[in-house]
């Protein structure tokens, strides 16, 4: 039993039952008093019988999105979900709710979720639905992350203290070899969306930024960002013209300017196909013979195997071509990735591996670049201790560069701690 003081034409304690106070709460709602209502219903969200506190839960939620709190209300489903991650009706919710902020990709992530299970006709019909909705996005929006890294070799430079060249052996000074430390990580992203019609016109905006103490290693990058995504039935065809530019130790270190393309292509209600193309103009401020083009092409394939589980792989080409033939290159690339949720916990792990090969020797060097790329990532977000509506972020980083030439072997180890939204 609960106790609610209500004040109903006079003021005095009334002792409810759950049942009781659902009818009251409701009540109260239909007559605006939405204030009263959201505290009954939180009231009863306490509840310790789960079905009553999902009921409650789901309610609120209802309440708060048309009030137009929606990261509140995507907030308690997603407590819903860590409890309850079979309720396909509330994961349906969610998805409308992600798809009004803005979040495209976790709208359609969610779908995928849903689809992995058991549906009855009448929800695959919604789900046709939302999916149809996503098209009906937030107008603008932002987004941020902020962590702080602890990183074994923050400059990604090798251990040696000489480097062998075909004179002979260069001793490398302190900012040439492996340097640690504990800096902050900073990502952030604003957009603009237009409708026209059927598709929309898009303008976005990004920032990443690692700072630290030794300011010879801060690495800030702006990107932008703009053309059209266009609705080709369940498919979608966004183009772009992209920029970029990139600081490293407070000086300016290049600029780019080109062309993206990306489908994205549903293959049944689980499955997702992903195909980019990108070609872009390099400009280098430090080395001039570095100067030349960036193309390259990509292929993602994304699968929830459960309402709680989804894996996918990426298979990357890429052609970099520069004054100097030493400096241009083929990058071939795989990763492989996926996520477990476990109640209010979830887990990611993704493992890459990439192959660069140069087309020509460096003249200071004694063979040409060849590498081997290998990279693991271990992550968890813990939406237990969640924080107006953030959660932390915790994540293992590991990799290891084999190089021909010596001042580009690393390896390098990191613990990033961080804050995500918590739905």
């Amino acid at each position: 039993m609960l106790t609610l003081a209500l004040a109903i034409a006079a003021t005095q304690a009334v002792e409810l039952t759950p049942v009781q106070l659902f009818d009251v709460a409701a009540r109260m709602e239909a007559a605006g008093q939405q204030a009263e209502a959201e505290t009954a219903y939180r009231a009863l969200a306490t509840n310790p019988d789960i079905e009553l506190r999902t009921e409650a839960r789901f309610r609120l939620a209802s309440l708060l999105a048309k009030q137009g709190r929606k990261r509140d209300a995507a907030l308690l489903l997603r407590q819903i979900l860590d409890e309850k991650p079979d309720a396909q009706r509330v994961r349906l919710e969610l998805t409308s709710l992600l798809a009004e902020l803005g979040d495209l990709s976790s709208a359609r992530r969610e779908l995928r979720a849903i689809s992995a299970g058991p549906l009855p006709p009448e929800v695959r019909l919604l789900v046709e639905r939302s999916a149809l909705a996503l098209r009906s996005v937030k107008p603008f929006g932002a987004s941020l992350q902020l962590g702080l890294a602890s990183d074994s070799n923050i400059n990604r430079a090798t251990r040696s203290d000489t480097l062998g060249t075909v004179i002979g052996d260069f001793a490398l000074n302190d900012d040439a070899r492996e340097t640690s430390g504990t800096g902050l990580r900073a990502e952030g992203q604003v957009y603009a969306r237009l409708r026209l019609g059927r598709h929309n016109l898009t303008i976005s905006s990004g920032t990443s930024a690692s700072l630290y103490r030794e300011e010879q290693f801060n690495d800030v990058a702006l990107s932008l960002r703009a053309g059209p995504e266009l609705a080709l039935g369940p498919r979608r065809l966004s183009l772009a013209l992209t920029g970029a530019r990139r600081w490293f130790g407070g000086d300016f270190l290049s600029d780019q300017a080109g062309l993206a393309a990306d489908v994205l292509q549903p293959l049944g209600p689980r499955t997702q196909l992903r195909l980019g193309a990108t070609t872009a103009r390099l400009a280098r401020h430090r080395n001039r013979l570095e100067e030349g083009w960036n193309h390259g092409a990509a292929l993602q394939l994304d699968r929830a195997l459960a309402p709680t589980r989804a894996i996918g792989a990426s298979l990357s080409l890429g052609r970099t071509t520069a004054r100097d033939a030493g400096f241009s290159y083929w990058t071939r690339g795989l990763n492989l990735y996926g996520y477990q949720e476990a109640g209010s916990l979830t887990l990611t792990l993704s493992l890459s591996a990439s192959r660069l090969t140069a087309d020509e020797r460096l003249f200071l060097y004694p063979e040409k670049r060849r590498e081997t790329l290998l990279r693991g990532q271990l992550g968890m977000v813990l939406r237990k201790a969640e924080v107006a509506g953030f959660a932390p972020q915790l994540r293992l980083v590991a990799e290891r560069n084999r190089s021909s030439i010596g001042i580009y072997d690393y390896r390098r180890h990191a613990i990033e701690a961080g804050v995500v939204r918590a739905f």
